[in-house]
């Protein structure tokens, strides 16, 4: 079932569904996979021209005047099909910039069909394709804590930007710094960074639930055709119980982040609580559906032909862009920016990787070891009792 329950938003769901499958995301992704500064051109007009980012926009801002339960459910289902290139940042700003009660004249004069994205903790979204960030001023006055700091309408005119090839070949994201004296820099009234990031948490718990059904749907359709020792893999107890855990995991990640998109146009302090539980349900879950995907898909699900890793590394970036102590999260972060990591960082990370496995890539375990051969602390890993 897709994120929305009523029959309305199943409809919405499979027409969109069957729309982003037209757009054959994958192949684009894989087209523009060492290219940093892609900007998914053909995706995002495809995407604007169907309005898919601008649902929940009112008609009178230019949007479709649907609810922003009908916003998650386009999310979810364009994510199941790994639409690539500007989506989730344009759908977390027009949220934003059509809740103000007046419009910035700066926001005024952004062109129809302009790239509007946002940026979290310095990681700015749709880097190559935007022409305007928003962006938390954690150097106001407001607070020392960022996330209560006003948010800022940003030209891309006026960052240093730092584009990668990120782990999600889907989207491209970069480090900014912001010039706030600059031409065209203007305060949104009444938004701050906590709003900021609870919008980006609760669209993006729609991603992940799209990400989620669509490993389970594959993982599911692959045991019941895939044929061991004269049987269907499926029929073996350890295949039913993996992809029964899946499919308890993806229900709980649809229902959290339909739980949050129901509530992001009511109660504020209903909205925050449903947040909170899809921030700390849907990405981890979207991520070990992922992972459990690729282990019933078998050899074929860890070739690089095979869609699967593309969904893994979707829910893997995800997760990292959303608030957390895990030390994938923080190697991932570093290795994106082409920075180190702190002595005690790659030390307790290189220690959680050799215990627990790998559920990166091999870049980012070399960055880890690199970090450790620049501090000289490869004989504390060697010399761990724990390993």
């Amino acid at each position: 079932m897709s994120l929305g329950v009523a029959p309305d938003h199943e409809e919405l769901a499979t027409t969109l569904r069957a729309w982003a499958s037209s757009l054959e995301g994958p192949a684009a992704v894989r087209a523009a996979e060492d290219d940093a500064d892609a900007t998914f051109a053909t995706a995002w007009a495809a995407v604007n021209e169907m309005g898919a980012a601008s649902i929940g926009v009112p008609e009178s801002a230019g949007g479709g005047g649907g609810s922003w339960l009908e916003q998650a459910v386009a999310l979810e289902a364009c994510a199941h099909a790994l639409v690539p290139g500007p989506l989730l940042g344009p759908a977390v700003a027009g949220r934003l910039l059509a809740a103000l009660d007046e419009l910035p004249e700066a926001a005024t004069k952004i062109p129809t069909g302009a790239v509007v994205s946002l940026a979290l903790d310095g990681l700015a979204w749709d880097l190559p394709a935007a022409s305007h960030l928003l962006v938390a001023d954690s150097d106001s006055d407001a607070d020392a804590d960022a996330e209560a700091a006003p948010v800022l309408l940003v030209p891309v005119e006026a960052v240093t930007p730092t584009g990668t090839v990120p782990l999600d070949l889907s989207r491209r994201w970069g480090r900014v710094r912001v010039d706030r004296e600059a031409a065209g820099v203007v305060v949104l009234p009444g938004v701050d960074g906590v709003t900021l990031r609870r919008t980006a948490v609760t669209l993006a718990a729609a991603e992940a639930a799209g990400v989620a059904r669509w490993c389970l749907a594959t993982a599911t359709s692959y045991a019941q055709v895939r044929e061991q020792f004269g049987r269907p893999i499926g029929a073996f107890q350890a295949v039913k119980h993996l992809c029964a855990e899946m499919l308890e995991t993806a229900e709980a990640v649809t229902a959290a982040a339909w739980d949050a998109a129901g509530a992001l146009d009511g109660d504020a302090d209903q909205w925050a609580f449903a947040a909170d539980v899809a921030e700390v349900t849907c990405f981890d879950g979207a991520v070990e559906v992922a992972k459990s995907c690729i282990q019933v898909l078998g050899g074929i699900g860890f070739t690089h032909e095979h869609d699967a890793h593309l969904y893994l590394r979707r829910a893997l970036a995800r997760r990292r862009t959303q608030p957390t102590d895990d030390l994938i999260g923080a190697l991932v972060a570093a290795e994106e920016a082409g920075d180190r990591l702190s002595p005690e960082e790659a030390l307790a990370t290189c220690v959680l990787l050799l215990i627990a496995g790998n559920e990166t890539t091999t870049n980012l375990i070399g960055n880890a070891v690199a970090a450790l051969a620049d501090h000289g602390l490869l004989a504390e890993v060697a010399t761990n009792p724990a390993l």
